[in-house]
């Protein structure tokens, strides 16, 4: 059953994949630092009842808000705190996904102290700012800036405004006490969402599915594991190892963790012991291809896993010791030979090998031995032994090896 493992591992080698580590997010940044101000009645002498902050958005802002409240004396108010609110609102995962930005909800879950005394806040551009302060004989032009945008309210005393358009990257918060007899102080605040590419050290769904898809094609021969199998050996790789750590490893212990893990799920999922005839399906065809295209240190290693999967017969000692002749092998050959011969001793292809052997290790007079011993008899039941010998001493030829004992072999066949 071990046998099998390798070929999983270098089935789902695709795993090794750079997981895509930077996702766009949200996140929110202070626009305005808590700060309190003044706001003077309309007819009280000393102070002004009008008030202007500058609010500039970051290019990268998709929404921002202001909380304000406000008090009839100094330092009456409580903080306001909003940056940090919204803050552990994302963290939290209590925006909503599918609204970019703070969600028209989240209005309901900050905090912020309830205000004593009403005010007026416009937002506006900055010729509406000059309007808002322009005097004529000590009196306010305007009651209000010309031109206000969403975000501007009246008559109130505290709130948190949220503001969707940003194309107005530089606006003003205009503030009036329409109060004509009592002052109050104003706490204000400002953030802005922005959208930033940020590191986050989660596997993607993308990168989930190749983990699933590189065992099934793994699996692909005995379709009814899939499900289990692959299920298991994804959700064992991404519950232990972060992205990050993954992507450190080298190669050979990635592929040492997966063998752990395909171990694991094939025992869990009982499986293990129905995989070795998947394996040697999958051999059988792929030795297909290879021998077509004459690939003979490929065959050589198919060849041994098919022996190590327990398959045992005459032809597949005869292929391999063949493939390890032609890969120059010799010594090799002869490991395989010598335990294949005692088994098949009238096999005579495995003789037809053994002759070989013997010729390319320098005992040219034991090779034609055995070379004139069996003339006239059948190789792997459907060559003619001089056929088969003039065929291998042309793949040898074909693959650099030479002999000068070829020619007098094919004459003393031919006769």
């Amino acid at each position: 059953m071990k046998a099998l493992l390798p070929f999983l591992i270098s089935m789902i080698a695709g795993a090794n994949l750079t997981a895509q580590l930077y996702q766009t997010v949200q996140r929110p940044v202070p626009l305005l630092t808590e700060q309190t101000f003044y706001l003077n009645s309309q007819t009280r002498i000393g102070g002004k009842p009008r008030n202007a902050i500058k609010i500039e958005l970051p290019d990268n802002a998709v929404q921002w808000s202001y909380a304000f409240t406000t008090s009839k004396k100094e330092g009456g108010g409580d903080n306001i705190k909003l940056l940090k609110q919204v803050t552990d609102f994302v963290a939290k995962g209590l925006l909503n996904s599918n609204v970019i930005g703070i969600t028209t909800n989240l209005a309901y879950q900050v905090i912020k102290p309830t205000g004593a005394g009403v005010v007026d806040v416009y937002l506006t551009d900055a010729q509406g700012q000059e309007q808002f302060f322009a005097t004529s004989w000590n009196r306010y032009s305007y009651t209000k800036p010309e031109r206000t945008f969403d975000g501007s309210r009246e008559n109130i005393r505290d709130g948190l405004v949220l503001v969707n358009d940003v194309k107005q990257r530089v606006v003003y918060l205009c503030f009036n006490n329409p109060s004509s007899t009592e002052g109050l102080y104003v706490t204000i605040e400002a953030i802005a969402m922005v959208t930033t590419q940020e590191y986050v050290d989660e596997w993607t769904p993308d990168n989930k599915d190749r983990f699933f898809n590189d065992c099934a094609d793994a699996l692909r021969f005995q379709p009814e594991a899939i499900r289990e199998v692959c299920d298991c050996y994804k959700n064992r790789t991404i519950v232990r190892y972060k992205p990050a750590a993954w992507l450190q490893m080298g190669a050979q212990e990635q592929k040492l963790l997966q063998q752990g893990f395909i171990e694991e799920c094939l025992s869990l999922t009982g499986w293990q012991e129905a995989k070795a005839k998947v394996r040697i399906k999958a051999l059988t065809e792929e030795i297909r291809g290879l021998e077509l295209v004459a690939d003979y240190p490929a065959l050589t290693r198919r060849y041994r896993e098919l022996l190590e999967l327990g398959e045992d017969n005459a032809a597949l000692y005869y292929s391999l010791s063949r493939s390890l002749l032609l890969t120059k092998q010799p010594d090799e050959a002869k490991t395989v030979l010598t335990k294949a011969l005692g088994k098949y001793p009238k096999e005579t292809g495995l003789w037809l090998n053994l002759a070989h052997h013997h010729l390319l290790s320098g005992n040219e007079a034991g090779a034609i031995a055995i070379y004139q011993q069996y003339r006239g008899e059948r190789v792997a039941k459907k060559y003619r032994w001089e056929e088969a010998v003039n065929e291998d001493f042309r793949e040898m030829e074909a693959q650099g090896i030479s002999h000068s004992a070829f020619a007098n072999i094919r004459q003393i066949l031919s006769r």
